[in-house]
């Protein structure tokens, strides 16, 4: 018989802060959950991201509880940036982004918006 499907993933939430860091500059800091299929959380996930579209990716490796985080200092000019989850990667498993969410609704489960504090 064929092997089966690879298991898969997805964001599971997305939370947003910023902090006041200089009197010139703040910073956007986005914790990002990963889970399984059955929503269980995953470790050693590789999460890649983009800020406000950019072509640069920036990225970060979950811990036990399937969370990581990715932090970015701006200028006070800047009022809001957007953050969009756009890969994770671990061995044996598929990302399916359609699977993205955010229990309590702060985002789509792929991208989230950080305000100037």
């Amino acid at each position: 018989p064929p092997p089966p499907p690879p298991g898969t993933m997805h964001v599971g939430d997305l939370d947003g802060a910023s902090a006041q860091v200089t009197a010139k500059r703040w910073e956007a800091r986005v914790t990002i959950r990963v889970h399984d299929a059955a929503e269980t959380p995953l470790a050693g996930v590789l999460v890649r991201a983009r800020w406000n579209s950019s072509s640069t990716t920036v990225s970060c490796t979950t811990n036990a509880n399937g969370a990581c985080r990715i932090d970015k200092r701006w200028a006070n000019s800047r009022a809001r940036v957007t953050l969009t989850v756009v890969s994770l990667v671990s061995s044996g498993l598929v990302y399916l982004s359609a699977d993205d969410h955010d229990p309590d609704g702060e985002s789509d489960g792929t991208v989230i918006g950080v305000t100037r504090p």
